[in-house]
């Protein structure tokens, strides 16, 4: 049974991602500081550090949180039969939504923080890759946790590459890119 939320915790972490979103259309992310993050989000600074380590750890959560259930949606929107097409649909997802959060993305690029956001998209990568991969491939998995985990992190690495790389200077149209890719997973898998 999964554990249930405080109310409070929830309101908590919404009104600190929403002060995040409103100063980061300000400011440079380096220059916010937890103080003025707490100041504007209204809660103490205490709060903030019971359940974050700093701003860093924060911004993972808040990018994290923003793409917990594209896979899930990807499966319930769609009749997908395939890994490929699986992954092809994730990847264009993570496109969609740096596209329309260009300025947080900007922001992140443009401030050294890309090793953030690589993990934090990367983490929640991976997590839906190791809950969804037996669904399309079983045939390449063994009965072993440790198969499963050593796969999911092989294209794991693999989509955080091609995607980041793209994200970070898009070298040929999407649609054109979404072909390529599902082209060479097609290849692959």
């Amino acid at each position: 049974m999964e554990k249930k939320i405080d109310l409070r915790i929830i309101k908590t972490y919404d009104k600190l991602m929403h002060a995040l979103c409103d100063m980061m259309q300000e400011m440079p992310f380096e220059n916010i500081t937890v103080f003025d993050l707490c100041e504007r989000a209204d809660i103490r600074r205490a709060t903030f550090y019971k359940h974050f380590e700093d701003k860093y750890a924060f911004l993972s959560y808040v990018i994290e949180k923003t793409l917990s259930g594209v896979s899930e949606k990807i499966l319930n929107e769609k009749n997908v039969s395939s890994l490929s097409e699986y992954l092809t649909l994730y990847v264009e997802k993570i496109i969609d939504y740096f596209d329309q959060k260009q300025m947080l993305l900007q922001n992140i690029l443009a401030r050294g923080s890309f090793s953030v956001l690589f993990e934090a998209v990367s983490t929640n990568t991976l997590k839906s890759l190791i809950r969804n991969l037996s669904q399309f491939r079983s045939d390449l998995l063994d009965s072993s946790a440790d198969n499963k985990n050593l796969l999911a992190s092989f294209v794991n690495g693999g989509l955080a590459t091609i995607v980041f790389g793209y994200i970070s200077a898009p070298y040929m149209p999407k649609d054109q890119f979404l072909r390529e890719v599902r082209k060479t997973l097609d290849r692959i898998m």
